[in-house]
């Protein structure tokens, strides 16, 4: 969800296959931003292969490291990201800011029609970008949500629930429920008039 102001803009549940390619995203930029914390570098790889393995290739990749000046794999972290591509933008806070302040971050750089963000323990299905590009077919379409799969510490997968399938204005309703879920899932456009930008 953007900020605490409304969204001008309507929202769309997306299922794998159920809408055909749009030709006017065959070249969209997509911000990913993945927001790391004091986290070993082994799962920050993991989530940054999972964006630049997308079907969907017309992504810049941002990370921000909101870690902890004392967090001893800080440096590992920031040479094992850099070390995978030069198109990788990596921002660095000086002390930790908190979750929010680090996607910010990320947003204020962003330079994508859409962003999705990706918390550093987690990772993108192959054709997440890909799929929900397609529930953007008009300019009131401010974000594109889906079905999530978990991992528990026992690497055993669970298939939840569909999550709750609502299109249109819903503002509203996730006052009241976020089905949506974490912020690792909706692709957001990246500027809705008549909306603040940040979280």
């Amino acid at each position: 969800m953007l900020n605490n102001t409304e969204l001008n803009g309507k929202a769309k549940y997306m299922e794998d296959g159920t809408t055909p390619a749009s030709p006017c995203h065959s070249n969209t930029l997509v911000s990913a931003i993945i927001t790391t914390h004091n986290r070993e570098p082994d799962l920050v790889l993991r989530a940054v292969y999972s964006v630049l393995n997308q079907t969907y290739q017309n992504i810049e990749l941002i990370v921000v490291d909101d870690s902890s000046p004392s967090f001893d794999q800080r440096a590992e972290v920031e040479q094992s990201v850099l070390s995978i591509s030069n198109d990788i933008l990596y921002l660095k806070h000086e002390f930790c800011q908190g979750a929010c302040a680090a996607r910010n971050t990320g947003l204020s750089h962003a330079k994508g029609t859409y962003v999705g963000f990706l918390d550093d323990d987690d990772e993108w299905m192959p054709t997440k970008i890909e799929e929900q590009l397609k529930g953007f077919h008009d300019e009131n379409t401010a974000l594109v949500y889906s079905q999530m799969v978990y991992v528990n510490e026992k690497n055993h997968t669970e298939f939840p629930g569909k999550p709750r399938s609502e299109s249109g204005y819903i503002f509203e309703k996730l006052l009241k429920r976020n089905f949506i879920g974490p912020t690792s899932n909706p692709l957001i456009k990246n500027r809705v008039p008549g909306c603040s930008r940040g979280l």
